[in-house]
């Protein structure tokens, strides 16, 4: 029977009809210490004594159920849906938490990668500095021995720099000797051009010849082999007057400051008073 009430009942109410209830089987009866013992025979339910009118529970070995109230299901309903909501707060709280220790771990993991990117690259630019200072160094060995090489020439040459250097000035010291010379020359030419000069100057002008008397006219006479002779005479006589008038109209400079001072620099080969002592370079031109 479904409806909760005991099979002891039944075993005292003997008006009640049917088999005892199979739910309650193996309850023990807190009747007294007489009555806390089990049944020997599962057979039958309950035996009654007779003398003492006590009903004996029937033990079978099965535990009782009983049904537990609503307010319980629902008091545990409650209870996990608690536990469940403290769960996620506890979750939510400890991410919440953890989230800056998160976020700066993720930072220095960043930070530790970008610093191991920098060291690989300042270990490949050191790499290649030692690369560029390894050639310098052979280009700077290069040089060196250049260097030694042109010292080694200069000594070798440098005798021969300083006996040309020797000879160049004893060349340029004969040269000034000879210009020095030539300086002096030329003034004694000067010189002695002046002096001719004033002598030519002191001396008395030439007395011009007498003309000829005219000759008488001769007879006409025939001609003589000695008349070609006679015209001979007379034009070699004037050629020498015409020569002699020519000389005596010549120029003379006695040096360059004479001619520049008479305003006729420089003096052409084919002007008066041009002669070879004022042309030192022989070009035709004097005193330019």
């Amino acid at each position: 029977m479904g409806d909760g009430v005991p099979s002891s009942v039944y075993a005292a109410d003997p008006s009640r009809e049917g088999p005892a209830p199979t739910r309650d089987r193996g309850m023990l009866l807190s009747y007294g210490e007489s009555m806390q013992r089990p049944v020997t025979n599962p057979t039958s339910s309950f035996r009654s004594n007779p003398s003492t009118q006590v009903m004996e529970p029937v033990y079978t070995g099965a535990p009782s159920r009983r049904r537990r109230p609503a307010w319980l299901w629902v008091l545990l309903i409650l209870a996990l849906f608690l536990a469940l909501l403290l769960s996620n707060c506890a979750g939510f709280l400890a991410s919440s938490l953890m989230r800056p220790e998160v976020i700066a771990q993720q930072q220095t993991q960043q930070e530790l990668d970008e610093a191991l990117a920098l060291v690989d690259q300042s270990a490949t630019e050191r790499s290649e500095a030692v690369a560029a200072a390894e050639q310098l160094d052979v280009q700077v060995a290069e040089l060196q021995d250049r260097i030694a090489e042109l010292e080694l020439q200069a000594e070798g040459h440098g005798s021969e720099v300083e006996e040309a250097a020797a000879a160049l000035l004893a060349v340029q010291e004969e040269r000034d000797a000879a210009l020095g010379d030539v300086d002096r020359l030329e003034d004694r030419v000067a010189a002695l051009e002046a002096e001719l000069e004033a002598a030519r100057a002191d001396a008395p002008a030439p007395r011009p010849a007498p003309a000829a008397a005219p000759a008488p006219r001769p007879a006409p006479v025939a001609a003589t082999p000695s008349s070609p002779s006679g015209g001979s005479s007379t034009s070699g006589s004037s050629t020498s007057g015409t020569a002699s008038g020519t000389s005596s109209g010549s120029v003379y400079y006695a040096n360059c400051s004479a001619v520049r001072a008479a305003g006729r620099a420089p003096l052409y080969a084919n002007q008066a008073g041009y002669r070879s002592g004022l042309d030192r370079d022989g070009d035709g031109v004097a005193c330019e």
